[in-house]
């Protein structure tokens, strides 16, 4: 049985700098983003996953890569939440579209609703969970967030809360045979 599960956010981009959404759009991390990757390889190193995930876009299979994993398998439901029409747009443009506006209540015109986002979500932790050991995920923001969500049984409003930095990562496992958030948005084990 799988013992934790490790979601690693991808490393900065040009357009995370910034703010701006990406899902669909396959941009690779910028100079800042590589030194994250870099610097999250010498923390990743000492585990011993049984299993590595990557999204199938580039800024997390690059981040992947620059922790020093080069056996690992695409997954796409690691992908980023699609934005549909907000894809390029800051939280801030949007409100100026849709002032009362939230991404895990209303999801994105042309893009995903949040329940498409957790059905997706589940159909993820369930795959994993035949696995054994330690398993590391390297995705996005909002997916990762969300699936945090679904890992403690939560709505997806959960991950509203859940804030996640690029080069960050989170740890899922379990106390007492229950599902729990062991570690997130850290940098380092403690």
């Amino acid at each position: 049985m799988i013992t934790q599960l490790i979601l690693v956010r991808h490393g900065q981009t040009k357009w995370s700098a910034t703010g701006k959404h990406t899902s669909v759009t396959d941009i690779d991390l910028d100079s800042v983003g590589i030194k994250q990757a870099k610097n999250l390889a010498e923390v990743l190193r000492e585990l011993s996953p049984s299993a590595v995930f990557s999204s199938p876009l580039q800024r997390a299979t690059q981040t992947c890569e620059l922790c020093g994993f080069k056996k690992y398998e695409i997954l796409n439901e690691l992908t980023e939440w699609n934005y549909g029409k907000y894809e390029g747009l800051t939280s801030d443009e949007i409100k100026k579209i849709d002032p009362n506006w939230s991404l895990f209540v209303h999801g994105t015109p042309g893009g995903e609703k949040p329940e498409d986002v957790y059905l997706r979500a589940q159909q993820l932790i369930r795959g994993l969970l035949s696995l054994d050991g330690t398993v590391i995920c390297f995705s996005h923001g909002h997916i990762s967030r969300v699936i945090a969500s679904c890992w403690i049984n939560q709505p997806v409003i959960l991950a509203k809360h859940l804030f996640f930095e690029a080069a960050h990562f989170g740890i899922l496992s379990y106390e007492h045979n229950w599902p729990c958030i062991s570690a997130w948005n850290i940098t380092h084990f403690q």
